[in-house]
This record gives structure tokens, sequence and C-alpha cells, in this order.
């Protein structure tokens, strides 16, 4: 509108002029109040229009993030599934339903940590296997609701997944029970491998509880309806457009109908799928309109404002002035704001230890933060403008193949992407500006604007080689013996269970063996741990080299191991694990200027359908492996059950307690074995019976002895004469009175370094029995009493000292003492071996060599061993009838320790076969099981 004055004729008298005057304030008045009045007008219509704009827009948003809040919660469910259904106890509980696992895993605590209502468990046929109901707001457990059981059966697309990787989520609506959260997922190992033991769902119901919880969270009024029987709606339902929870972040034109309740509230109105994608839940969100009632009060000052105008010019522009600077400056106060903030995240965004990229809406890079500069190899100015995808490059480890398409996904449909949640063995690689690839963990986030528009996206990601390093070697060790390789006790144990399972559910038998090395201690002991552990590297590798590729063989420690050989029945087990031991028998363990020889026993057990006990299986094999040691080593026992000898105790741990027992409570025996000489007048001809001639022949002697010393005269022997001598042997007697050999307590004896103690025992126990030494002590006899020692007591330096203390103590003839060593213990430290044998020589004892020839270089040790009897090794011995290469052997044996002035002692002779074998080439001295069994030592056998 333009206003016309009116013109002031300067020609008309003064008193006119003045009428004129006293009229322009008025037209100007009523001019700018017209103005005024139109301009208020159409700043009325903007002013309302906006403001119903804006609140229709802050009602839409109140209802997205309501349900933004809703598909969180399902999000959060869904996150936690995997938890427990890819956790190998949950794994086992759908094979092995065990209370126990339900009570530590699905306690009061762990659910209202959780936040669910519910859990399901069902097998691969549907089958329920579990359910458990809480209620979070009184914290105690209730009934799984009946009505959920039976849409589970009517229903069964929940528990039906085809991939591994496949899940199910979404809204429940069940008649009688409130809308339920359900998440479901398959049921798999703890590497997140198959196959898939069934479905484990969890579920929460939104309920009034629940609606408030998330209501109080985001500052929102929630409500929900039911679409089929909905309450009292002001707005007709066929209005409403349907949405799922997976649909929140797609562009849509307010899909929320908007309606004003009153004056005071205004409501949002969205229609909800169920999982089955059907229109099921009315969501209704209530916001105050606020807008509404400042708009109100913005056109109440504007109307006052008019009105101020219309009254007075100058005073409403003095006003409106002041208004104006008033808002000038809260606005310069804003802006100065907006740039101190901008600031502060700028300083905070280069700060952060994670690499930060932003890029815009096209995908062009805008800016980096100088940790992301460092893992990328670009400078920030460098690739501002750059398309994302030349400069982020992402790899999957193991295939090589580029993950693309994430930025555009994220900016399309404005959801969050994460890095792939793989396991130990894959990850992504970032592959930076020099070539270089490391495993990164990243995100990628949409930039909104105030009104929710996507502008950018936001990634960040980090370094986590060093992390997914340490990862996989703590996953390693956990499973894995460091030394060798193999599986460890923990990892045989899984596979174990595995093989059970197989074993139930496809009628499979497995076999598996406990394999126990022999002679191992010695390597230690006389060569160091070093040795030791070399020595275990190159067994581990021999016992895999020969075995099937799908057997498994596992380090229990120290020198035990245990074998699964899969799918393979006893029968076929025995002849594989056999040739183990014979490989092991013939290797040779060469270790500096040393040579080593070992020995295995194996004990087996049937792993079938009717066994689900792993420690009763492994006692079995452990127990079998004992008996092994005890019939003569190197052998394979078969565990039965009606077996007799299974009965003793065979844990190393347990022997070690009972052989102290014997110790202090006299459970300990002596034994003595004849070894008779071959050549002697009185052992000519043909024995025919083992025990008796030479019982009699020890009754007569005895008589001769005790006249003589009746006649205090003494008769010297022909040079030649000899007789026969007396190993004394050690046996245990336990709680049930069985006779236990030293084969199957020594083991436990020599790794809890309790030889020394009874070596010590054995001595002061014979020297004790004083009618024995009286009968020889005044006579000159060629008898000899001989007494086994260990290495460890010839390492002992006070040994010495003990022994010859107890030789005067008891006034013990030296000569009628003889100590024998094993080939073994003698050359592993023969330095110090030789030092104590001519100690003992010098006093008048005399020393055997036992098992000689079962190392290599037996005869190169020999020079520096200045014994009296060489004992060859039984091997040879017991087959040297029908192997004419033991008989070579044995005459070798015996020829070279005559030519230094040692006599030789064939023992394990069992039969009269191998008597004549041994008389015919010469062998001084016999013992075995043909000549006489070992009878306990008494005073009266002598």
């Amino acid at each position: 509108m333009k206003l016309q004055l009116p013109k002031i004729n300067f020609s008309l008298p003064l008193q006119q002029r003045y009428s004129q005057r006293r009229w322009t304030p008025l037209l100007i008045s009523l001019g700018l109040v017209c103005l005024t009045g139109s301009l208020g007008t159409i700043a009325s219509i903007l002013l309302w229009q906006n403001s119903l704009n804006a609140e229709k827009q802050q009602t839409q948003q109140n209802v997205d993030r309501a349900l933004d809040a809703i598909a969180r919660e399902l999000n959060e469910i869904d996150a936690d599934n995997p938890t427990l259904s890819s956790w190998d106890d949950t794994y086992n509980f759908v094979v092995s339903p065990q209370e126990e696992y339900l009570h530590k895993n699905f306690n009061l605590e762990l659910i209202t940590e959780l936040g669910i209502n519910l859990v399901m468990i069902t097998n691969t046929l549907g089958k329920i296997i579990a359910t458990k109901g809480f209620d979070i707001v009184a914290v105690k457990e209730v009934d799984f609701p009946p009505q959920l059981t039976r849409h589970f059966t009517d229903h069964p697309d929940l528990l039906i997944h085809p991939e591994l990787t496949s899940r199910h989520q979404g809204i429940l609506v069940i008649p009688d029970s409130p809308p339920l959260l359900i998440s479901s997922r398959p049921i798999l190992n703890s590497l997140k491998q198959g196959p898939s033991r069934g479905t484990f769902i969890m579920g929460e119901f939104l309920d009034r509880h629940k609606l408030q919880q998330i209501s109080q969270a985001n500052r929102l009024n929630i409500k929900l309806h039911s679409a089929h029987h909905p309450t009292y709606l002001p707005i007709p339902i066929k209005n409403l457009t349907p949405f799922g929870l997976s649909e929140i972040n797609i562009d849509r034109e307010s899909p929320a109908l908007i309606h004003a309740v009153d004056e005071s509230t205004i409501s949002g109105y969205l229609l909800l799928k169920d999982y089955y994608g059907q229109p099921s839940l009315i969501l209704q969100v209530d916001s105050p309109r606020t807008i509404y009632q400042q708009g109100k009060l913005s056109w109440s000052y504007l109307m006052f404002f008019i009105f101020l105008l219309g009254g007075g010019s100058m005073a409403i522009t003095y006003k409106l002035t002041q208004k104006l600077i008033q808002h000038l400056q809260e606005r310069e106060g804003i802006q100065r704001e907006l740039f101190l903030e901008k600031e502060l995240a700028h300083v905070t965004l280069q700060s952060i230890n994670e690499g930060i990229m932003t890029v815009d809406r096209h995908g062009y890079i805008k800016d980096l933060n100088p940790f992301a500069e460092q893992l990328i190899g670009y400078t920030s100015n460098a690739v501002n403008g750059k398309n994302f995808a030349e400069v982020f490059w992402i790899v999957e480890e193991q295939t090589k193949t580029a993950q693309a398409g994430c930025l555009e996904k994220v900016l399309q449909t404005g959801q969050v992407h994460h890095s792939p949640d793989y396991d130990l063995l894959k990850y992504d690689l970032l592959r930076n500006r020099h070539g270089r690839e490391f495993a990164i963990d990243y995100s990628i986030a949409p930039i909104r604007s105030a009104l929710g528009e996507i502008m950018g996206a936001v990634v960040v990601f980090r370094d986590v080689s060093e992390s997914r390093k340490m990862a996989q070697q703590l996953s390693w060790q956990a499973s894995y013996d460091p030394l060798t390789g193999l599986a460890n006790r923990r990892e045989f144990e899984c596979y174990l269970r595995r093989a059970i399972v197989t074993a139930k559910r496809e009628k499979q038998e497995h076999t598996l063996a406990f394999l126990d090395l022999d002679r191992f201690k010695i390597v230690n002991d006389t060569s160091g741990h070093i040795a030791g552990d070399e020595l275990l590297r190159q067994v581990s590798m021999l016992l895999q080299d020969n075995l099937r590729q799908t057997d498994l063989v596992a380090r229990f420690g120290g020198d035990e191991f245990a074998i699964l050989l899969y799918g393979c029945q006893q029968e076929e087990a025995i002849p594989i694990v056999q040739n183990l031991v014979d490989i092991i028998k013939g290797f040779r363990f060469v270790w500096q200027d040393k040579l080593f020889t070992l020995g295995a026993s194996v004990g087996i057990t049937s792993v079938t359908a009717n066994n689900s006990d792993i420690t009763q299986m492994l006692s079995r094999a452990d127990a079998a492996c004992y008996v092994a040691k005890e019939q003569g080593r190197n052998q394979v026992y078969v565990y039965r059950s009606e077996d007799n000898c299974l009965c003793q105790p065979h844990g190393e741990m347990e022997w070690a307690g009972k052989i102290q027992e014997a110790l202090k409570f006299g459970g300990f025996h002596l034994y003595y074995q004849t070894i008779v000489p071959l050549r002697c007048p009185k052992s000519a001809g043909t024995i025919k019976q083992k025990t008796g001639l030479w019982q009699e022949s020890r009754n007569n002697r005895r008589q001769e002895v005790v006249a003589s010393s009746r006649e205090s005269k003494v008769t010297p022997l022909e040079p030649n004469y000899r007789q026969e001598h007396y190993e004394i042997l050690l046996r245990l007697v336990d709680e049930n009175n069985n006779l236990i050999t030293p084969g199957v307590f020594i083991p436990a004896a020599e790794r809890y370094q309790l030889m020394p103690t009874i070596d010590r025992w054995v001595v002061k126990t014979l020297f004790s029995m004083t009618e024995i030494w009286d009968t020889y002590r005044d006579h000159q006899h060629h008898t000899l009493f001989t007494i086994n020692l260990s290495g460890a007591s010839l390492n002992e330096e006070s040994f010495w000292e003990f022994l010859t203390t107890q030789i005067a103590l008891h006034k013990i003839p030296p000569s009628l003492l003889c100590f024998e060593i094993t080939e073994t213990v003698a050359i592993a430290n023969i330095t110090k071996t030789s030092r104590f044998i001519r100690q003992m020589r010098e006093l008048g004892c005399s020393f055997s060599l036992d098992d000689f020839g079962s190392g290599m270089s037996s005869f190169g040790y020999l020079k520096n061993l200045p014994v009296d009897y060489l004992k060859i090794d039984g091997e040879f011995i017991k087959d040297i009838v029908d192997s004419s290469t033991n008989a070579e052997i044995a005459a070798a044996i015996h020829r070279i320790g005559h030519v230094m002035g040692m006599q030789t002692i064939a023992e394990y002779v069992t039969n009269q076969e191998v008597w004549q074998k041994v008389m015919a080439i010469g062998i001084d001295y016999a013992q075995g099981y043909y000549i006489n069994q070992p009878q306990p030592l008494t005073t009266e056998a002598f």
C-alpha cells in the first residue's frame, strides 16, 4: 500500500497551514496502522502455519525416536543372543540337558542385567528343551507363558535357521499376552561353527513397565494399542501406513498420522508390523504442544506490538529498535557459542587416539584427524575432496576380497555399519598408502542435520593387530601344549566329548589310549631339562607321523600322552598302538656325547555309546597303562572291567602317598632271588625242579657253615669254586594285602625324589638281620648279597658316608656285599659313578652292572667302569633260543667281559632251553623263574 500524503500549500494562510499539519500526523498514523495491520495479518498467517508445521515435524521426530528406542531394545536382545547361543555350555546342554546349566547361567542376577523376560532352548527337531520365565520388576522367576509355548509349536518359523548366520527378530503379538520383542539364533559352538544344535530364543515384554522405562529414558510418552482390538482412537486405522522395526531408518514422507488432542497435547500414530509382517500394533506418542503454545504466545505479542505501533509510532519504533538490537546481540552470542563449540569439537577430534574420518553426502572426504593420518598414510589436505573408496581400502583377510559399498549403504539407509564380527582366524584388513596391511575394527555412522537429513558420515577405526595377536596367542595356549604343539588335556577332553556324542548318535566306536614313556626321567636327571624338552618334541613328532590324520594325540604333562583313535575299534587299534610302542622302543636319542633309549607303556580302552563319563574313561586308560608298566613295560594293555590287576591304585601322586605310608608303617618287605653259577660242580646236570635243587643245596651249605663255625676252623675254598648269590628285591603290600612289584611304584618314587629314602630303608633293614650276617661273617665264602642302588642315591654326596657308617655299625663284611646299578644310571654320570665304585671297592665290596647292552655305546663306557659282574640285558636272553642275533650279542658281551676280568650273569632264564643255551655260551651265572621265583627274605631262609 502506497501512502499518499496531502500536499501543503505554503501559499495558504498560516492558520490554514497549521490545520493541514495537524492532519498530517493523523494521516501518517492511519497509514502506519493500515500498513502494520496488513503486515500483522500476513505475519500471523505465516506464524501459525510455521508453528503447525514445526509442531507436526517435532511430533514426527518423537514418533521416530520412540520407534528407534523400541528397535534398540530389540537389537540389544539380538546382540546379547549370540553370547549365549554361541557358547560351548549351551552347545553341550542341548545334547545333555542338565539343570546345573540353567541354574548357573540363568539366575536372577544375570537376567536382571540382560533385562529379558523369557528364554527358550529347542533342539533341531523343534522340541523344546528348556524354558525360563522372569519378572524383572519383582526380580523373581515365573512360569513360562503357555500361550507362547503354543505359539512356537503352531508357528515353527522362528525355530528354523537354514544358515548358521541366520537370525530372526521382531515383535510377537499373542492374545492374552503383552507384545513381545523376540530374537532367535541357531545354537553353535564358541567358534560359531556348526552343525547347529537347535535354536536359542530370548524375549522381552513391551508391557506397561517397559514402555514407562523407554518413555523416561527418551523423555517421551509412549503407548501401544492392539490393531486387532484397538481401544478408542480419534483416527481410523485404515489411514495408517504399516511399518516394521527394520524400516525405521528408511526415508519416508510423514508416515505417522498427527492429531491434536487438545490445546496442550498432540499425538502421533504409527501402525507397526509384527514378525510375520502383519499390522498388529498402533504406536501412539503424546507430545506437549510447546511449539503451538509458543506460537500462540508469539501471536499475542504480535498483536500487542501492532496495537502499540498503531498507538504511537515513536514509542513503537523505539521499542522495535531495542528489540532488534537485543535480538542481534543474542544472535551474535549464539554464533559465538557455536564457534566455540566447533573449535572444542575440532580440538577433541584431534586428540582422540582413534582414526576418525568425515565424508560428505556424496562420499568425498572432508577431514582426517592425526591418528587417521598415521594409519592411512595420507595427510588431511592430501585426501580432502577425494573419493572415500580410493583412500579407505578394506579387504577380507583370507580371501583378499574388497569390502565395498559400506559407505553407500550408510548414506542410503542411515543405518550404522560395524566391521563384521569375525573369529580370531579371520579379520578385515586396511591397506594403507604404503601397502602395509593391518587388522582394524571400524564403524561408519551417518551425520544428520537437526531436521534428520543425512549430511554425510563419520568413520571411526583403530588398529587391533596387537590385541588380535595376543587374543590368538591366548586362545592357542589355552588349547595346545607350548612345548610340543600337541593338544593339551583341556582340548583333548573337548574332542573326547565330541567323540562320545558321535558314538551315541552314529553308533560309532573309538579307542582311547594312554601312553607313558619309560626311562624319560633319566634324560632329565642326567642331561637337564633342555634335553628332556627336545626328547619330548621328537617323540611328539614320532607319534604324529605314525598315526592317521583322523587321530588326535595330546600331551597331558611330563612324559604322558593321550591318543584318540577316531572311528577305530579296539581290535583295529591294538596293532596301531603296538606299532607306536615298537617305534619308541627302537628310537635312539642322542644328546651331546650321550645316547639314550626309551620305552613306552600303553593302556587302551573303548569309547562307546555306553560310556559318557570322560573322567572314568581317562582313569581306565591310565590304570591299564600302569598295568602295562607292571608287567614289564614296552607293552600294550587293554582295559577289562573284570581284571583284578586294574583294582590296584595307579596314579603317581597316589603312589607317592602310599610309598610314604609304607616307609612309615612297615608296608615294604624284602625278597630275594637266587643267582646260580652255571659251571659249579654242584649245578652240573639237568635241573629237574626249579626250586628244590637250589633250596636243598642252600640248606646243606648252611649246615656245613654252622658246623665249620663250631669247630672254629676255616677251610679255604678253591679259587674257581663258586656259590650262588642272592639279589635283594623290594615288594610293597597294599591295604588289600596285594603284592605290588617295583615296576608299579618306582616311577612315582623317582618323580617325587623318594628313591634315596627307599634305598636307605633297604640297606638298614637288610643290615639289621643279624642272624644272616652271623652265619657268614667269620667264613670265607664266595656268596654275595646284591643290593640295587638308584641313580638319585649315587648323586647324593652323603650316601657313601651313610653306607660306610652302616657297614661299620652292623659289622658287615664288605666282601659279602655287591651293589647293582643299571647301565643307564651308570653312564648318565659316569664320573661320579666311577668314583663311588672305586671308593666302595677299596672297602672290599663288589659291583654288578645291570641291563648291560641296552645302549649302543655300552662297550665304550665299560672300560671306565670298574665293575665285577655284567648282567646281560634280559631282552637278549629271553629270545636267545630263537634269535641267533641275540645269541651272538650275548656271546660277545660274555667274551669282552672275560677279557676285562668281569663275570657275566644271564637274567630272564625262563625255561630249560634258555638255560642250556646260556650254559653253552659259557656265561658264568644265571637268574630267572626257571631257577626260582623271588622269595620273602627271612633269617630262616639262610
